[in-house]
């Protein structure tokens, strides 16, 4: 499953994102939507480096 999330990089959307980020054995895609490739890269490897999860980030901006 795909799930889209908007405002990833910041405030509730990041926090959910985090969130789902960090539970284990999961089989779908997080797409964090946001405007800035950057920030939206940094909080990728972020969520990487925290939860432990080291696939299915997407990041469109």
């Amino acid at each position: 499953m795909k799930i889209l999330i908007t405002g990833g990089t910041n405030g509730m959307g990041k926090g959910v994102a985090k969130v789902l980020a960090s539970i284990g054995n999961q089989s779908h895609e997080i797409i964090i939507l946001c405007r800035s490739k950057e920030i939206g890269e940094t909080v990728i490897e972020e969520f990487k480096s925290t939860t432990l999860n080291e696939k299915n980030f997407t990041n469109y901006m």
